[in-house]
């Protein structure tokens, strides 16, 4: 029997349920003759206009008053309740600072601006993570104060969490008690130029350490204190810390601030996002005194509701409830009258006033005892739908339009294929493999099907070819529509190389299968971090080692980070994905290698008319192999040269090998071992390589004094770390 597409088919079982088939999908196949785009289309429109009548028939039939008062009651209650949950979330995120132990703060409270500094770097970081948080910070009873603070104007957005934030500290030691604040150097979180000197600053006078005091049972405590000398109402968390040894010494507080507008502007979005532009949310205190509201900045009303701080300076009287008009005096008489004073509200209590409906959330944790109000017209979501007779008309025209949306997605049934291979050929012709999906669904139209096939096969054949050349240079052969020719440039690139310590003895023991699984396993989960993460042209393979660049055939901003950055990510990737799956089949802890460098070269395409190969040459790609290999002699996974590291200097952290000359060259070259980024680093490592720096220097030093003097310093970092090959290296050298 032969099928429809000339394949020759065995008489049997096969060729039976082939008939079967055929016989069922008779009607179909007649379908398909007479699908037009025309036909198609007139049955569209007939299901829109239809839909549309059904549904202005449904809406007209079952729209009632009651179900738009249920609709109403719901709304409001999510306000509520959401109101709630956003305000118990900025003082929840008070908390989650002050667990952090007593030992996290005490051990990093010392009298040096380097320690205080590491600290202010851990409280930057937190506030970063936490941007309703104003200021975080520590004051010990020997009179040690360290902290960061976000700068508040009104006109600061709390979703830029390093914006305004400045560090301060005041020492024990300094006689007159002066407290520093220091701008933030962003690149490094480094310590940027003084701000001001505030002298004779009285910690014991701050609110929240006076508060502190009073906590019991080594609990935390909240303060008001709604105007501070930032103009900005606040409300603050003070968690007291004592001695890890004797529990009932008090040894410090840490303090917790949190703006007031950080808690107005959430109630703001909260409620506006309603759609009621008559619904309000307050929050008030125990005593029925405003603490905030849903209305829009206005420092005027920020006063009016301080409760503290500097009220005799500008004689305002803190606002209440009781001192109010209207529904907010209703609210304070049903509350005093009904249900006997602000203690007793219960959570989730509601009530209508006066054409109102109002309800209250509470808010208690330890001191603090808040009631979050939401008022709201008790007509304000009738008065929507009922604001005109013609409310069928109008429900028909929204939902004719809601079933011509239907109808349109419902017409993908053409246009969709179409579409979907128009992409896809549109993405091969740039050569972007990765973003082409695979026609899942074939269309029912045959001349669409048949384009379909013809793409996949396409696309097969391309993403094969671009196998063997750098999807980049593929790219850009596809863009310009030109035929590629032999020839090269100088130009500046950071070259990148990258393989196996002792990969030989590796592959002499192992077997051939798991071989092949580290040979697919490892240029795989390198090279994508290369290409795809940091933008590098992926060269070649040559053995278990990887060559790379950055800066070509496209100029990169800042390539020598893009490849440090690929070789922290590499070291990674290698580190907590790839070793563990090899340590299970039973190979031996591998040693990442990589070695950067960057300067001219000559890059383009390079062979014979028949056989093109597009990479770099020249001298400092030898450097960089040079580089590549010298990590086995001073035992450290990444060396940088120095044209690399000052252009990375501010970005990662680094420490200073050794002056060399590689195999080749009769100039001495700088090596510097790449630690890791400056954010992730550790301050063991800062330290550690603040430490080698200064050893360095001493090293390079024409002074005999100072030569002695590194020789005692490398000796010192030998017995720090006993176990860092490149430190007894770098010490041999330098008794020499």
């Amino acid at each position: 029997m032969e099928t429809g597409e000339g394949n020759q088919t065995p008489v049997g079982v096969d060729a039976i349920v082939f008939s079967e088939k055929e016989k069922q999908s008779t009607f179909t196949r007649r379908l398909h003759r007479i699908l037009s785009i025309r036909i198609l289309t007139i049955i569209f429109v007939v299901v829109v206009v239809l839909t549309a009548c059904i549904l202005s028939w449904v809406m007209q039939t079952s729209l009632t008053r009651r179900g738009v008062d249920s609709l109403a009651i719901s709304i409001r209650e999510l306000i509520r309740i959401d109101v709630s949950d956003q305000v118990g979330s900025i003082l929840t995120t008070a908390k989650t600072v002050a667990r952090v132990d007593n030992g996290t703060y005490s051990y990093n409270i010392q009298t040096t601006n380097s320690s205080r500094l590491n600290y202010s770097r851990h409280i930057f970081r937190m506030m970063q993570a936490m941007p309703s948080v104003g200021t975080i910070s520590y004051a010990s009873l020997q009179g040690d104060v360290v902290g960061a603070r976000r700068v508040f104007n009104y006109t600061l957005s709390f979703e830029t969490p390093t914006e305004g934030v400045e560090y301060f500290w005041v020492a024990r030691s300094d006689p007159t008690r002066t407290l520093y604040s220091y701008q933030i150097n962003l690149p490094g979180i480094g310590l940027g130029p003084l701000v001001s000197a505030v002298p004779d600053y009285d910690i014991q006078s701050r609110p929240w350490v006076r508060s502190g005091y009073l906590a019991e049972n080594q609990s935390y405590i909240w303060t008001h204190n709604f105007y501070t000398s930032l103009d900005v109402p606040v409300v603050s968390l003070t968690q007291p810390f004592f001695d890890d040894d004797n529990s009932s010494i008090l040894v410090g507080f840490l303090g917790v601030i949190l703006y007031i507008p950080t808690i107005k502007a959430i109630m703001n979005d909260v409620v506006g996002v309603s759609g009621s532009s008559a619904t309000q949310a307050i929050l008030v205190d125990q005593e029925g005194t405003f603490v905030a509201d849903s209305c829009a900045f206005d420092i005027q009303r920020l006063r009016m509701m301080a409760t503290c701080g500097e009220i005799a300076r500008t004689n305002d009287q803190p606002q209440t409830l009781a001192s109010s008009e209207g529904i907010y005096k209703s609210i304070d008489t049903h509350i005093r009258q009904q249900l006997g004073g602000y203690d007793s509200v219960p959570h989730g209590y509601s009530f209508d006033s006066g054409g109102y409906w109002v309800g209250i959330s509470r808010f208690r944790d330890n001191n603090l005892n808040w009631l979050i109000i939401i008022v709201t017209p008790s007509r304000s979501f009738l008065d929507v739908v009922s604001k005109s007779d013609n409310i069928t008309l109008y429900c028909s025209i929204a939902f004719g339009v809601a079933a011509a949306i239907i109808a349109g997605i419902t017409s993908m049934f053409i246009s969709g294929p179409v579409t979907s291979t128009t992409i896809m050929m549109d993405k091969l012709s740039v050569m972007r493999f990765e973003r082409v999906k695979s026609i899942q669904k074939s269309s029912r139209i045959a001349e669409i099907r048949q384009m379909q096939k013809s793409c996949s096969r396409l696309h097969k054949a391309l993403a094969s070819f671009a196998k063997f050349v750098p999807p980049i240079v593929v790219n850009e052969m596809v863009s310009k529509n030109v035929e590629v020719k032999l020839g090269v440039q100088e130009h500046e690139v950071s070259i990148f190389f990258c393989d196996i310590e002792d990969f030989t003895t590796i592959a002499e023991i192992a077997r051939p299968d798991i071989l092949t699984d580290l040979l697919q396993d490892f240029p795989y989960g390198l090279s994508s971090i290369i290409t795809d993460r940091a933008q590098g042209t992926l060269d070649k393979f040559i053995g278990d080692a990887i060559m790379a660049f950055w800066n070509a055939p496209y100029s990169v901003h800042e390539h020598e980070k893009l490849a440090c950055q690929a070789a922290v990510l590499c070291r990674r990737e290698v580190h907590d994905v790839l070793q563990p799956k090899w340590t299970q089949q039973g190979l031996p802890m591998m040693k990442l290698r990589i070695g950067i460098h960057t300067g001219e070269v000559l890059v383009g395409n390079i062979g014979s008319p028949s056989r093109i190969n597009y990479t770099a040459i020249g001298d400092n790609v030898n450097i960089a192999a040079r580089l590549e290999t010298l990590c086995k002699f001073y035992d450290v996974c990444i060396i940088i040269s120095g044209t690399v590291y000052e252009k990375v200097k501010d970005s990662f952290l680094c420490r200073p090998l050794d002056n060399v000359i590689v195999k080749g060259k009769s100039q001495s070259l700088m090596l510097y071992e790449l630690v890791d980024n400056l954010e992730h680093a550790t301050p063991e490592q800062i330290a550690i390589c603040s430490r080698h720096v200064e050893a360095h220097t001493l090293k390079t030093s024409t002074l005999d004094t100072d030569r002695m003097r590194a020789v005692t310093a490398y000796e010192e970092l030998k017995t720090a770390t006993p176990g860092d090959i490149c430190v007894q290296r770098v010490y041999t050298r330098l008794l020499e």
